[in-house]
């Protein structure tokens, strides 16, 4: 079963890369290429070949379906039980990536991004239409404080993490060399 399951997420990472090519307007053609490329990619069978990266690719899993739901269902005009639906299931993947793997973070800002991409109209139209990424965004935000601030009342594991600077101080260093790379 365990081996079925780790050879299955990548597997099934390749037919999100179809319906994500389809959905984004691509002919059949060019969407079966990018799943054929993905089935046969180097980096994909690197993946199934090794044990260690369970985690991510049931991440990357749980984030292509999230990406892939949000590209069909967020620009049509939904009911508000559908709406209601549809943050649940973006909520449940969303949960599901983060507790994966740390990579998969940035889901909830995307989902936020392809609701406000998706919506046509006035700020306060596009705005009322992002609400269906809110609940993911809401639990990633809560999730990544939870994180660090259980990872810096740890202490030495922390500090072996980040170094002698806090927290802070990186993300500040991080911005700053981005931001002169731009």
């Amino acid at each position: 079963m365990l081996e079925c399951m780790d050879v299955g997420s990548p597997r099934v990472g390749g037919t999100d890369s179809f319906f994500l090519a389809y959905g984004l307007g691509t002919s059949i053609r060019v969407a079966l290429a990018s799943t054929a490329l993905w089935f046969f990619s180097w980096p994909t069978s690197d993946a199934v070949a090794w044990q260690a990266t369970v985690h991510d690719r049931w991440a990357l899993l749980f984030v292509f379906t999230a990406v892939c739901l949000a590209i069909w269902i967020y620009p049509k005009r939904l009911s508000l039980p559908s709406r209601i639906g549809t943050a649940l299931v973006g909520l449940l993947l969303t949960w599901l990536a983060n507790n994966c793997k740390e990579a998969s973070w940035f889901l909830a800002p995307t989902l936020l991004l392809i609701a406000w991409a998706a919506t046509a109209g006035p700020f306060t139209q596009r705005l009322a239409k992002t609400a269906i990424a809110w609940p993911s965004l809401l639990y990633t935000t809560w999730h990544v404080a939870a994180f660090y601030v259980a990872s810096h009342r740890s202490g030495t594991i922390w500090l072996k993490h980040m170094g002698r600077w806090g927290y802070f101080s990186q993300l500040t260093s991080v911005f700053w060399r981005t931001v002169r790379c731009v």
